[in-house]
């Protein structure tokens, strides 16, 4: 997914971010084996749509990551959901991570 998006090392950075919080803010939540993958492909959509103007489309995820469209939406809606819709990073925590 990443040779292929060639997605901004902050894009990459964010996305870790986003992971790093998700855990923060579900502890209790253990994924299935493989379920990483999935995981950091909708961080790293995510931290795309948030950080670039001209971003790949929700099809254009699932055909550089093997996961479905209609997976690909699920998994967006559920990963803000549980994010509390909350994307924003303020400078003093982004310069910490």
């Amino acid at each position: 997914v990443l040779n292929t998006t060639q997605v901004s090392l902050n894009v990459v950075l964010l996305a870790l971010l986003f992971v790093h919080r998700l855990k923060k803010l579900n502890p209790a939540v253990q994924g299935r084996p493989g379920s990483q993958y999935r995981l950091f492909t909708v961080a790293l959509m995510l931290g795309n749509k948030y950080l670039d103007d001209n971003t790949y489309t929700n099809k254009t995820w699932a055909d550089v990551s093997g996961i479905s469209v209609q997976e690909i939406h699920i998994m967006e809606v559920e990963f803000l959901s549980n994010m509390r819709y909350s994307l924003y990073v303020p400078e003093s925590e982004w310069s910490s991570w």
